[in-house]
């Protein structure tokens, strides 16, 4: 992992002196796919993260990473009728919202998850699984 956080550092960081914002850390340990679910755990002194404190950070933030229990459970609050589906809407909003993908993007990855989507909804399992199997 830590050459994967060096090289994800000097690709999306952009910054050779060995020192990132606590922004550039938190693209790095989403561009490594590991979910970042709370940037308060980010400590960061003077808002500044050096190569070193961003590999321990990731390591420790993919140790924390969802179960496929806890997404369902996620995803499943955000279906009002409890039926065990999504609405595509909602991803699309959650995408371009939390995880600030560009519009051009967000319609790419959701094809490239392969999800059905039957009147606009799409099932809370299958999305669980094809997430889970683009982040392991």
């Amino acid at each position: 992992m830590d050459d994967k956080a060096k090289e994800a550092a000097l690709l999306f960081g952009g910054n050779t002196n060995g020192v990132l914002s606590k922004n550039e850390a938190i693209d790095v340990i989403s561009a490594m796919g590991i979910a970042v679910r709370d940037t308060d755990s980010i400590d960061v002194l003077g808002n500044e993260v050096t190569y070193d404190q961003l590999v321990d950070m990731a390591k420790k933030m993919k140790s924390k990473q969802y179960t496929a229990e806890e997404l369902a459970k996620l995803f499943n609050r955000l279906n009002p009728h409890g039926n065990g589906t999504i609405s595509r809407g909602t991803l699309v909003y959650i995408l371009k919202t939390n995880h600030h993908i560009p519009d051009d993007q967000v319609d790419t990855f959701l094809s490239e998850l392969k999800l059905t989507v039957d009147n606009g909804m799409v099932r809370v399992d299958e999305l669980v699984k094809a997430l889970l199997g683009v982040l392991t």
